[in-house]
């Protein structure tokens, strides 16, 4: 039986890589040893189980900061916005920092809802809030009771929109050539990234640490090829899974947080007592302090608390 309503919230990103690469966690300072993440296991295991640790310690930040860091393509709604004096009507959108707004739609009523059309005038207040305007906006229909029609100042609107918010972040798809003009990545990116810098964090075994920076193009429309300006300095060959090669506009405090909150996974069930089936769990205040975890993740609070604060 087909559905009669879907919620307009995105609330599943699958999409979301881990925020660091296995490399990254090796050749941090702050690493712990990880050659005997599961005891006796190969050396595939042991890269296999630091990749799920990663990744956990990744959710972990976005659990701190109660939203997915990275960057995400969220739908919102809200109802009773009330629209103010001038035509415009202020919403407040869950994530921040907003990146773009890729569409956004009001009417008196969900049925009636159109597409504004002056989205020239659309702009951010603060850090969350979007100026919108939208008298004018939705469908008549005359037939049903209450009569909506043109979203007038003073009207109480219905309003849906979609909207990238987050610090863009992938990995390489694609090796990398130094006549390259484009690099690939796994994840969608978006049109927001045009004209600003990604870095590339290659810390792989085999090729060394190659970290650059390269600026996207101006006339980037979004996706997964990502043309940038010039050519790349270093060449960086595709490492195969579970290793991989980031790139990201991460500030690297976030970058730091996740080593730190991985390493406090690690940490709280030790060399003897790590088990896979639950490193996905956030550890409790005990695990921490018998495994010495606990300064780790008083760092990564503290590194984070601009992004919490800020939620």
């Amino acid at each position: 039986m087909p559905a009669i309503f879907t919620a307009p919230a995105t609330v599943f990103h699958p999409d979301v890589v881990p925020y660091i690469s296995v490399d990254d966690y090796k050749n941090a300072p702050t690493a712990v040893d990880v050659s005997a993440l599961i005891p006796g296991g190969a050396a595939a295991a042991q890269l296999m189980a630091l990749a799920v640790a990663i990744r956990s310690g990744s959710a972990w930040v976005n659990n701190l900061c109660r939203q997915i860091l990275a960057a995400t393509l969220d739908t919102e709604a809200r109802d009773r916005v009330r629209i103010r004096s001038d035509g415009t009507a202020l919403v407040k959108c869950s994530f921040w920092p907003v990146l773009e707004v890729d569409s956004f739609v009001a009417g008196s009523t969900p049925s009636t809802m159109t597409a504004i059309s002056d989205t020239a005038d659309i702009f951010l207040k603060g850090r969350k809030t979007l100026v919108v305007p939208i008298a004018g906006s939705g469908s008549s229909q005359g037939t049903v009771l209450w009569f909506p029609g043109p979203l007038r100042p003073g009207d109480r609107a219905y309003c849906q929109w979609g909207y990238w918010n987050g610090w863009p972040h992938s990995q390489l798809a694609h090796a990398i050539a130094t006549t390259d003009t484009s690099i690939q990545v796994t994840t969608t990116m978006p049109a927001a990234l045009a004209g600003r810098i990604v870095t590339i964090w290659d810390a792989t075994n085999s090729g060394g640490v190659n970290i650059e920076q390269l600026t996207v193009v101006s006339t980037f429309t979004g996706g997964t090829t990502i043309p940038i300006v010039g050519n790349p300095q270093f060449a960086h060959a595709l490492p195969a899974a579970p290793q991989a090669i980031m790139v990201s506009t991460f500030p690297d405090d976030v970058r730091q947080a996740t080593i730190s909150l991985t390493s406090a996974l690690i940490k709280a069930r030790g060399a003897e007592a790590f088990e896979m089936d639950n490193i996905g769990d956030e550890p409790s205040k005990h695990e921490l302090i018998e495994g010495g975890g606990l300064e780790d993740l008083s760092i990564a609070v503290d590194l984070l608390e601009y992004y919490r604060r800020a939620a």
